[in-house]
């Protein structure tokens, strides 16, 4: 049996999230724009379905996810959103045991996705961000990596 991501994020394009990704970014820092998010950081997830900006917190403090892969895609144009969610599912269920430390299909954990939208791919953004979340939507308070869940 497969299973979909809960959700899929997409990041939102804007002259405020292009001039961030032109900048340093530490590994944690609160509010950090989603192009600029690394594997190893916990975050909290917007409510929103477009994002352009993620908060960054501390794996021991609550969070919603842990960034656990990131997929530069090499496409000339953007896929379509059919095209990326297939891929999405592969590269987030491919990767995830490597990380986490147990097959998806194991796993008390869900996966979401941050991925391109039309306006991000045209100021660069070429990331399928995969994230691990709690299947039952509670808090995580921990690293996931390597734990098995």
């Amino acid at each position: 049996m497969s299973r979909v991501s809960t959700r899929t994020l997409a990041l939102a394009s804007s002259v405020a999230a292009l001039s961030m990704t032109l900048s340093a970014c530490s590994l944690l820092g609160g509010n950090t724009s989603a192009f600029n998010v690394q594997v190893g950081q916990c975050v909290q997830l917007p409510n929103d379905s477009t994002v352009s900006r993620i908060e960054v917190v501390e794996c021991t403090a609550e969070h919603d996810g842990e960034v656990y892969h990131i997929e530069k895609l090499t496409d000339s144009s953007r896929p379509s959103d059919s095209e990326l969610d297939d891929r999405m599912t592969e590269v987030c269920t491919n990767t995830f045991e490597g990380y986490i430390g147990a097959a998806y299909e194991d796993s008390s954990l869900e996966i979401t996705t941050l991925f391109p939208t039309d306006g991000s791919w045209k100021l660069g953004d070429r990331d399928i961000v995969c994230i691990a979340i709690s299947d039952d939507g509670s808090k995580l308070s921990q690293s996931v990596k390597g734990t098995g869940m």
